[in-house]
This record gives structure tokens, C-alpha cells and sequence, in this order.
């Protein structure tokens, strides 16, 4: 895709929606992520009109949203999905439920490790488009975005730079002049999307131009948390200064609410099961990796704490020596921490009391670090191999909707959040070309903004004309009818 597009094109895209009918309703194909490697990552989504588990806490207002399996008695359930890992055999059993229960299961998709999305939760089509343009700017410009029939909201996809600090949940929300809440959120570790299926409310999800994930995973552009963090203040400009939105509230990155188990639990799930194994993991780390900073650091010991159960021997004999000769180079306020002592390191240590990470998150940096056999290590330590729907539906019965279920809600639908400091808004947004914006005469900013160049932008309204910014074209606008309607909260 480029960004050159013809007017005239664009012109007509409100119409499009009118043209193109909906896509039909079909059962999801699971098995064709059998070969990538996102199959790891796919989730099967409580479908809408499925019998939910007696005990369980969902409710019917979270089918097509949420991660679930079937129990033995047919009966749906959630489950601690945030390290869950598919393998082959799980997607063929996901296809034979579609069969069984005559139900189309949506497909989900756990974000975070290489795969993150930029959900546009956005109505007002000028606005989407701009911020479309404005993650183009800072992001590159993505090859899939994710549609639904009858709705203009989408998701974009990008892959986390490999080696980098993870991605975390991100949202910037603002009321328009109408009081409507529009949306922008960067869904990375700990979070889930609904990529493929029926939605929640029964149309159904599509590639744009037919270009799907599974066949361009390797062309999605790269990102970092820190151009992540440059995206958001810029989108505070364009939403406040320009559009004269009300910033409604903006989140923090988090950490994806995942449940915290006591360090010292003999039964966490963060425990390393082949020590060998973790401490070879450790080997290749390069604690003097620019992304290593402090926070990064006592996070990664953290998990490792977590990994040996707090045992002060590993402590000592393997993880003081190596961090002696694996970071040469002081990060944050202080000295290396060679130079602090054992006794600093130990202090933190031993402050571990509970942790949301262990092996999985090491083994994960240590195969973003080359470790050969970290990405191995995460599957036999996190993977279940189900042969059949009763082994699956075990896990369930096993995890209990108290835990399983309930984490699985809290990590979709809690949000952390809290006001943002951000710079005040500048006076002009900077824009990467002259360009000619079309803004509603009920948001034109009280003092007309300025490209690059200093020439003015025109705060003029066109329905159907927004020159130079591009995507309105991509993915059809709802029809005349349907866009005066007022937009829901739901997700995706």
C-alpha cells in the first residue's frame, strides 16, 4: 500500500459500505495457522449462543469477547489463557466443536510476545483516519488491518522488535463534541484480540484486501514501547489541540493484570521445573543491552526469583556470578551492581515476595537473546498438548471459573487507569507534508494549526474529502444511515 491515493477514490468511499455486501457467515478455520508461527498464540473464543458452565462468572454480555474451552458436559468455561500455548492438535479439536455444537467459535489471538494491535475504538471517521495516519507516521504502515461488516472500527498490526522491553497495554481516550468516547489502544502483552469469526454482535470480521495475517505475519513493521510512547503524546496533540476533543482518561502501560502467585509457593506456576536448563537460559543475556535498564533488570530478576521458589542458594551460586560478569556497564543512578555488593542484590531478592512472571518470561529473553532452545523451553514448560476435547475440558474442570475463568475476565475487561502527564499540547501539529485537512466546522480549532512548511491547514468540511490522508480507503465507512448512530463500548 502507498499513500498516494486518488481523490476521486476517496470520495466515494462512504458509499462503499452500500456496494460491498457483508461477508458470509462461515464456520473459522483454525488448522491454517497450523504451519505459522502465531499457532502458538490462537485461542478459541466463547461463542455467542453457548451454554455457559453453571459456576461459571461470565456472563452472557462477555460471549464472542472472551477465551474459553468446552468442559465434558458440553458446557463452556474460561481459563488462565495468558500463558496458554496451541499446538496442532488443539486447533483440529477447536474445528471439531464448530461440528459438534453447531456453533462458529471466533478465533483469538494472545498479543504480547511477537504480535501486538492498535485498536481503533474510534466512530468519527475523520478522526480514525487521522489517527490511522498518525500511527502510519510513527509505526510504518501495516499490511493488515483487521475490519468488521458494518462497523469502521479496526485493528491494526504490527510485531514487537525482537529483544526490546515488552509492549504493554496502552489507551488514550477522549470525548468528541458530541460527548461520545472515542478510543485508541495498543493491545500488546497480557491481552487478547479477536482476529477472525463473528463478532459479539453477529457480523462478521474480515481482512482488508484479503490480506490476511497468517500469509504476512513477516511483513508487519517492527515497534518498540518507545515509539509507542512517541505515538500516544502525538496523538494528545491531535485529539486535544486539533480536534478539540476532552481527554477522557489515558492508561498507563500495565501488566496485563495477570494473577500473582506467592514466590514461595511449592505449586506456582512460575517455577522452573529443570533448573539446568533456566541457568543456561541465563548464559546469553546481555545484561548491558540498551534495553536493559533498571526497571527492565529488577523485572527479569524478579522472574527468576520467582522461577527457584526465592531459593537464596541459586542466588548465590548462579545468579550473583552471573550477573557479575554480565553487566559491565552501570544502569540508572548507581554503580554496577557488582559494585553494590551482594547484600543490595540479596535485599531485592528477598523483597519478592509474589510475582506475575517466572521461567516462562525468562526463557523468553532468552531466546529474544539467541538461546536455541528458549522458544523449546517455553513449550514444555507452558505447553499442553491436548489429544482430544476431554483432555481439554480436564484443564477446565481443573482451573475452576474462581481462578481460571475470573483471570481470563479481569485480564480483558479491567483497565488500570490513571491520568497520564503529558506535555501540554503544542500549538501546531507537525505533520510529515503539507497537507489540506477537511476538519467539521463544530471542532475547527480556535487557532487555525500549521504544517512544517507554516502553511495553514484548511478547517473546512468536506463529507466525503480528506486530502492526503489515506485510509479512509481501506476499510469501508458504515452508510449515511448508520453513521449519525451513536457508538457502543464494546469490544472487539
Amino acid at each position: 500500500m502507498t499513500s498516494a491515493r486518488s481523490r476521486s477514490h476517496t470520495a466515494d468511499v462512504d458509499a462503499a459500505d452500500d456496494r460491498m455486501p457483508d461477508h458470509p457467515i462461515k464456520p473459522t478455520n483454525f488448522r491454517k495457522y497450523a504451519k505459522s508461527p502465531l499457532m502458538r498464540y490462537v485461542l478459541s473464543i466463547i461463542p455467542v449462543g453457548a451454554k455457559l458452565k453453571a459456576t461459571s462468572k461470565l456472563t452472557a454480555d462477555h460471549l464472542g469477547k472472551i477465551p474459553g474451552l468446552i468442559s465434558d458436559n458440553g458446557e463452556w468455561t474460561g481459563f488462565p489463557w495468558g500463558n496458554h500455548v496451541t499446538k496442532q492438535t488443539t486447533l483440529e479439536i477447536y474445528e471439531a466443536w464448530q461440528v459438534e455444537q453447531r456453533l462458529i467459535i471466533p478465533l483469538g489471538l494472545r498479543l504480547g510476545d511477537i504480535l501486538v494491535g492498535l485498536d481503533l475504538d474510534i466512530e468519527n471517521i475523520l478522526y480514525r483516519d487521522l489517527v490511522w495516519r498518525l500511527a502510519e507516521k510513527h509505526f510504518g504502515i501495516t499490511p493488515v488491518v483487521r475490519c468488521r461488516d458494518g462497523s469502521v472500527r479496526v485493528v491494526l498490526f504490527y510485531r514487537r522488535k525482537s529483544g526490546t522491553p515488552p509492549i504493554r497495554k496502552f489507551a488514550g481516550a477522549y470525548l468528541d463534541t458530541d460527548g461520545q468516547k472515542q478510543l485508541t489502544e495498543m493491545l500488546g502483552d497480557g491481552q487478547q484480540v479477536v482476529a477472525e469469526g463473528p463478532h459479539a454482535k453477529g457480523k462478521m470480521h474480515y481482512w482488508f484486501g484479503g490480506t490476511e495475517l497468517v500469509d504476512h505475519l513477516h511483513e508487519l513493521p517492527e515497534i518498540t514501547s518507545e515509539m509507542v510512547s512517541a505515538f500516544y503524546v502525538e496523538l494528545n496533540d491531535l485529539s486535544v489541540n486539533v480536534f478539540g476533543f476532552t481527554k477522557h482518561k489515558l492508561a498507563l502501560p500495565g501488566s496485563g493484570n495477570r494473577p500473582a502467585n506467592k514466590v514461595a509457593d511449592p505449586e506456582s506456576p512460575h517455577l522452573a521445573p529443570d533448573r539446568d536448563l533456566l541457568t543456561r537460559a541465563l548464559e546469553p543475556i546481555d545484561l548491558d543491552d540498551p534495553s536493559m535498564d533498571y526497571d527492565a533488570f529488577i523485572k527479569l530478576l524478579r522472574a527468576i526469583c520467582a522461577s527457584v521458589g526465592g531459593d537464596l542458594d541459586y542466588l548465590h551460586e548462579v545468579v550473583w556470578p552471573w550477573v557479575c560478569t554480565n553487566q559491565q556497564v552501570a544502569h540508572g543512578q548507581g554503580p554496577r551492581t557488582e559494585e553494590q555488593g551482594i547484600e543490595w542484590l540479596k535485599e531485592r531478592w528477598v523483597s519478592f515476595t509474589d510475582s506475575t512472571l517466572g521461567a516462562e518470561y525468562v526463557y523468553g529473553i532468552a531466546a529474544d537473546s539467541g538461546f536455541p532452545d528458549g522458544l523449546a523451553a517455553l513449550d514444555a514448560l507452558k505447553a499442553k498438548d491436548f489429544e482430544d476435547a476431554y483432555t481439554i475440558a480436564g484443564l477446565a474442570s481443573d482451573t475452576g471459573d474462581a481462578g481460571g475463568a475470573e483471570a481470563a475476565l479481569e485480564m480483558e475487561l479491567e483497565e488500570e487507569v490513571v491520568e497520564r502527564l503529558l506535555p501540554a499540547p503544542r500549538r501546531s501539529l507537525t505533520l510529515t507534508a503539507p497537507s489540506r485537512i477537511y476538519l467539521p466546522l463544530s471542532i475547527r480549532p480556535a487557532a487555525t494549526p500549521q504544517t512544517k512548511d507554516g502553511s495553514s491547514l484548511r478547517a473546512e468540511y468536506t463529507s466525503r474529502t480528506i486530502a492526503c490522508f489515506t485510509p479512509l480507503e481501506r476499510c469501508a465507512a458504515p452508510s449515511a444511515t448508520r453513521t449519525g448512530r451513536k457508538g457502543g463500548k464494546g469490544r472487539k
